[in-house]
């Protein structure tokens, strides 16, 4: 954690109750910091060429969805922190169900996905009532560029991993599907699957209403 009291006020956000949930380097600093509420902000800043432990922000902006779509990890864990010392602070699950939900979309609708869909729909698992946890490169410098992750449905984690494009990196092929149980899912995917659970409740109730 960076020290607040370095943080210049941004976005009516009060510093003093903000916590800085990543920081790298970028043709400068960058900061991302995020508020109480769950709002996110990205500080570009530069280092005080007369003392290397201040820095100077350049500029602040708040993070867009897309913008937040690479940082959600780090905003959770800023909010689990900020939840300790403020009870009212944003949940920090229902950040992580941003990402999710995004997934899970792609998943059900996008073109590049079609080959995914047809592949579950034949092992019984309906792609429309399936949860995509999480989805993420799999690196291996002697193998075709592959990616990994996690589909819940009806109570059920399933593990695969895709062969893809390399060159539009959609998913051309299923190359493995197993089932694993939550306890290796949450090993996997961490609060991600608490995230997976409640968008399966959501949905669950939407459909029985």
């Amino acid at each position: 954690m960076a020290r607040r009291s370095r943080i210049p006020a941004f976005g009516r956000a009060d510093p003093a109750r903000c916590a800085v949930g990543d920081v790298y380097p970028d043709q400068g600093l960058v900061i991302v910091v995020v508020a109480p509420d769950g709002r996110a902000f990205e500080l570009t800043a530069w280092h005080d060429e007369h003392d290397h432990s201040k820095f100077n922000v350049e500029e602040s902006r708040e993070l867009d969805e897309e913008g937040r779509s690479h940082h959600l990890l780090a905003i959770h864990a800023a909010l689990v922190w900020l939840s300790q010392e403020a009870p009212d602070s944003a949940d920090p699950i229902e950040v992580l169900t941003e990402g999710t939900r995004r997934f899970t979309r792609a998943m059900r609708a996008d073109e590049d996905w079609s080959p995914f869909r047809e592949f579950v729909t034949g092992r019984g698992v309906d792609p429309q009532e399936s949860i995509l946890v999480d989805y993420g490169h799999r690196l291996a410098s002697d193998s075709p560029p592959e990616r990994t992750g996690t589909a819940y449905f009806r109570g059920k984690w399933f593990m695969f991993i895709g062969a893809v494009d390399p060159f539009a990196w959609a998913l051309i092929e299923v190359k493995e599907w197993h089932e694993i149980d939550e306890t290796e899912a949450r090993i996997r995917h961490g609060a991600r699957v608490d995230a997976a659970l409640r968008i399966a409740a959501l949905e669950k109730g939407r459909s029985t209403a």
